[in-house]
């Protein structure tokens, strides 16, 4: 098989450029892929910083919070695919491990039918809906917030744009494209941004403004069908289109576990926006949004160290060889033992600079209460201590992927419920605190089966990614509240006491110096 498609990719290339031929050359290599998306990570994280603030100064903060809300209404848009899209990838896999070809482009024209049919209803039900849309969400008329109603129009556009996307993109990385969307990804972001701050600059409506960020998107989409067009034409295709209900039937028992997880992963990043918008206004949008964003940048690239390694460690461990397994559950404890200590320092370091930061980069009027700073760190330490049992669990065992939609699904549901609870009793603080109980229950049930399936102690993995953590925020954060930083003094002994709780982490933790000049070693090994 790999064969055969290494050498239709020769004769495909041989007709192409040179650019073609260098892309095909790298588009599966690991480590480059690992060390373009580290530093795409770090740069969009620090632009990311640059965007909000120049974006909140064009805007305001109202005009602003009302604008991330509706990003986020956009974003739980795209469940729209019902989980189909992780669903055609798992199928294509087996096809083209098994050489079906002919199967394969039979199932694909089906699959188009169902996503372009899905891709239509969202449209058509936001066009029907659109006047209707800003009360529902309770979305206020702003100066320069032009008209609301074709804002949620175009969302409808955008959000048939991701179901589509979604499609091409679960097929891109089937086929191993792991290096080509990252840098065209990263710049397209970019510049979706800097047409929105143009246009924000300008003083233009929020729907021109979004206007931006979907050509972006649209360009993106044609580039993903781009790649897949040059590593394997036929899965590129756009026609036929056919509509086979049996075969929906089967996308989606395939496709309803997939769901579930998306659903209540979304639900975590997403409907804190919506609540908060529809609780206390706009205005306390952008401040709760923009302190928390210190722990999404840790989030986002600390989780990315599980999501490279996992691949390798789960193949030791479905290894049938008692070595290679054991070696493989060491990785595994290693790396658990990393992303602990990489929480638990984050959250510390936080709590420590969180005020300092933003005064810096926005101004005293973004503050928020301490309290509520400690929530958010918090939320920080628990979702990097308990990533990797979380991720592998769907990775060991078929049925795990069936116990992750479940679990992720359930706890998502649950952090919406208390969410719009605490949003009727007017506590911003239970919104952020009801993150931390659904996200220690996803750990903590996923954990317990992943420990099952692994065959080890449930108690000692408890204790370092859940009990450890919260135990180390809790001091931290009761330290940061006794001492306060009125004074070059009060900080300096602060940061003495917040390095010596980091060093005992690391000490509880069995990390020495020796790990740690390995994993530098293998870091400059990796970007070399």
């Amino acid at each position: 098989m790999d064969e055969i498609t290494s050498s239709s990719e020769s004769s495909t290339v041989r007709t192409r450029g040179p650019f073609v031929q260098l892309l095909t050359k790298y588009r599966q290599s690991a480590r480059l892929a690992f060390g373009l998306r580290t530093a795409s990570l770090v740069l969009t994280a620090l632009l990311s910083l640059i965007w909000a603030r120049v974006l909140v100064d064009a805007m305001g903060r109202e005009l602003y919070g009302l604008f991330l809300t509706f990003l986020a209404i956009a974003q739980l848009g795209g469940l729209g695919d019902l989980g189909m899209g992780g669903a055609v990838g798992l199928r294509m896999i087996r096809h083209l491990a098994r050489g079906d070809d002919e199967i394969g482009r039979r199932f694909l024209a089906n699959a188009r039918g169902v996503f372009l049919l899905l891709a239509g209803l969202f449209l058509i039900v936001f066009a029907v809906l659109a006047q209707r849309l800003p009360s529902i969400f309770r979305f206020a008329a702003l100066p320069n917030s032009g008209s609301l109603s074709l804002l949620f129009l175009l969302g409808g556009v955008g959000i048939a744009c991701l179901i589509v996307r979604g499609y091409f993109e679960n097929l891109n990385y089937v086929l191993g494209n792991v290096v080509w969307p990252i840098l065209p990804g990263f710049v397209l972001v970019q510049l979706g941004f800097l047409g929105q701050w143009l246009v924000a600059r300008a003083h233009g409506p929020l729907w021109l403004q979004y206007a931006a960020l979907l050509t972006a998107s649209i360009v993106g989409l044609g580039l993903t069908v781009y790649m897949i067009r040059i590593s394997h034409p036929w899965m590129g295709d756009l026609t036929p289109i056919k509509f086979d209900w049996s075969e929906m039937r089967a996308l989606m028992s395939t496709s309803f576990w997939v769901y579930f997880a998306t659903l209540g992963s979304l639900i975590y990043v997403a409907t804190d926006r919506i609540v908060i918008n529809a609780g206390f206004g706009p205005g306390a949008v952008a401040p709760y949004q923009l302190n928390y964003k210190l722990c999404e940048l840790s989030v986002t690239i600390l989780c990315a160290s599980s999501f490279v390694a996992l691949p390798a460690i789960v193949m030791r461990l479905l290894n049938p060889n008692k070595t290679e397994h054991e070696h493989g559950l060491y990785a595994t404890l290693r790396l658990q033992r990393l992303q602990v200590f990489a929480a638990c320092a984050a959250g510390i370091a936080y709590l420590l600079i969180n005020d300092w930061f933003i005064r810096v980069w926005l101004g005293p009027d973004f503050h928020v209460p301490l309290a509520l700073q400690i929530a958010f760190a918090l939320n920080l330490a628990v979702t990097i201590s308990g990533d990797i049992g979380i991720q592998m669990l769907g990775r060991l065992d078929p049925s795990g992927v069936r116990i992750a939609g479940l679990t992720i699904g359930a706890t998502g549901l649950l952090n919406l419920g208390l969410s719009y609870a605490a949003m009727k009793a007017g506590w911003i603080l239970g919104i952020a605190s009801a993150t931390v109980v659904a996200q220690s229950a996803a750990s903590l049930i996923m954990t317990y089966h992943t420990c099952r399936l692994l065959d080890v102690n449930w108690r000692p993995w408890v204790m370092r990614t859940w009990l450890l953590p919260l135990g180390v925020i809790g001091l931290a954060a009761i330290i940061r509240k006794a001492i306060l930083l009125e004074s070059f003094s009060n900080a300096a002994v602060m940061v003495g006491i917040f390095l010596l709780l980091t060093m005992a982490v690391a000490w509880m933790l069995g990390i020495r110096r020796e790990m740690i000049m390995a994993e530098w070693k293998l870091i400059q090994g990796t970007f070399q």
